[in-house]
């Protein structure tokens, strides 16, 4: 393996300990090469990758150092590492060799480096690891379906996004979502389940359930088909039930509970396009993300009637085709438009 790669093995903590112990050795060696891959790669400090044990490294740079100075050989000690470094510094200032001087000033910011990382607590450098999140995203006409960290399984419609991240905490599993999903949750006593959308908090340990943002009406339901949750949000908490749902009106931070129709709630998730008694403007906005179009309406009648519909892995035109036979009105469809024109 060339040495180039190896350090970069290395610094990602990917190398066994073979490799570690083969890097130290040319650390060590007289190769010309140590000193400037040792500056490329080091000269910025150790991050939390580095899992290089303590003292080997530190005695192989030692070394490294006295071959830069014979004369002058550093004991590395953390107790008089400080007044050390300063003396160091102050002699390199006055070398002629200005390339020994860049070599050797590299090889005291690695040992600046690691004094200063393995000087810090474990809680401390845990607390630093970044955390790295993944975002899921159907467009209108299009659903998916994944697994998270945890084997938590989700089912997102049309035109939504779930944001996790690569691992979840030891305390909690947290996401975000905008839009509708279906989620079956892994068990995890010691680790709830938190589902964030519209400032509300969906929490549960093990159950499936459907959380759905409802942009059109500005409202927020989560239906719970197994197990049992608790959702909470601006002061207020509610706990569900198998076959309970709530309601939330976000303009209002109004909360209602009641049953539901199972079909409505998780009928999406089996091909099945299901309303029930909603408003033509509903009807419109599920077509729009089912089915990826975009929906023109025109003369539609000023009253407060009610559609419903259950669809069965059905095409646009029949879906369209069965509501204007009961509704009356015409419609047309050119590639992603699609006009309704009531009589």
């Amino acid at each position: 393996m060339q040495q180039r790669e190896l350090f970069e093995k290395v610094k990602r903590g990917e190398a066994t300990q073979a490799e570690r112990d083969q890097l130290l050795e040319w650390i060590d060696s007289c190769d010309s090469e140590v000193d400037e891959y040792i500056s490329e790669y080091f000269t910025q400090g150790l991050d939390q990758n580095i899992i290089w044990d303590d003292e080997p490294v530190l005695e192989k740079l030692r070394e490294r150092i006295a071959d830069e100075d014979p004369s002058k050989v550093i004991s590395i000690n953390r107790k008089h590492w400080t007044d050390e470094v300063q003396e160091y510094e102050a002699k390199s200032r006055r070398m002629h060799n200005y390339g020994t001087y860049w070599r050797v000033a590299s090889l005291v910011l690695i040992l600046t480096s690691i004094i200063t990382y393995f000087s810090i607590p474990k809680s401390e450098q845990a607390s630093e690891v970044r955390i790295v999140y993944n975002t899921k995203t159907t467009e209108n006409g299009q659903k998916m379906s994944f697994y998270l960290p945890d084997g938590s399984k989700v089912v997102l419609n049309a035109n939504s996004s779930l944001v996790f991240p690569n691992n979840f905490s030891a305390e909690r599993r947290d996401v975000s979502l905008s839009g509708e999903a279906y989620f079956e949750v892994v068990e995890d006593v010691n680790r709830p389940f938190v589902v964030e959308s519209g400032g509300y908090a969906t929490r549960v340990l093990g159950t499936s359930f459907v959380v759905k943002r409802n942009y059109v009406l500005n409202d927020l339901e989560v239906a719970l088909r197994t197990g049992k949750v608790q959702v909470t949000g601006n002061g207020a908490s509610e706990v569900l039930v198998p076959g309970e749902k709530v309601n939330i009106d976000l303009d209002n931070s109004i909360i209602a509970k009641s049953t539901f129709d199972d079909m409505e709630y998780f009928g999406w998730t089996k091909g099945i396009l299901y309303f029930q008694e909603v408003s033509f403007d509903e009807v419109v906005d599920r077509l729009e993300r089912w089915y990826g179009v975009f929906i023109t309406v025109e003369n539609m009648p000023s009253t407060n009637k009610k559609y419903s519909g259950h669809f069965e892995n059905e095409n646009l035109e029949n879906v369209l085709e069965g509501l204007s036979f009961i509704n009356k009105f015409d419609y047309s469809i050119n590639n992603k438009k699609v006009m309704i024109q009531f009589e």
